[in-house]
C-alpha cells in the first residue's frame, strides 16, 4: 500500500502528491497502481499530478513508469530533497 500523506491541489490547478511511505513487500507494485490510480483521476478531471520525491532511485522507477504507460501528459516526476 502506498500511503499518501498529503495531497494539496494548488493555486495553478496541479495536484501535488507527497508520499511519505510506501509499505509493501513489493514497492514497485505500489508505485505502478498509485500511479495508474492517479493518472485516470487527473486524466477524469482534467488536471495534472505532481509526484516530488525524495528519493532519486524512487524517482527514476517512478519516471520509467509514468514513460512506459505514456502517463506523462498528465503526471510530472522530480526529485525533491528532503527537508
Amino acid at each position: 500500500m502506498v500511503d499518501v500523506g498529503e495531497v494539496r491541489a494548488s493555486q495553478v490547478g496541479v495536484i501535488e502528491v507527497r508520499l511519505f511511505e510506501i509499505c509493501s513487500a513489493s514497492p514497485a507494485q505500489d508505485i505502478t497502481r498509485e500511479l495508474e490510480r492517479q493518472y485516470g483521476i487527473a486524466e477524469s478531471q482534467g488536471i495534472p499530478v505532481e509526484w516530488r520525491v525524495a528519493e532519486p532511485a524512487v524517482t527514476e522507477a517512478a519516471q520509467r513508469v509514468v514513460r512506459q504507460e505514456g502517463y506523462g501528459d498528465r503526471i510530472t516526476v522530480m526529485v525533491v530533497p528532503a527537508e
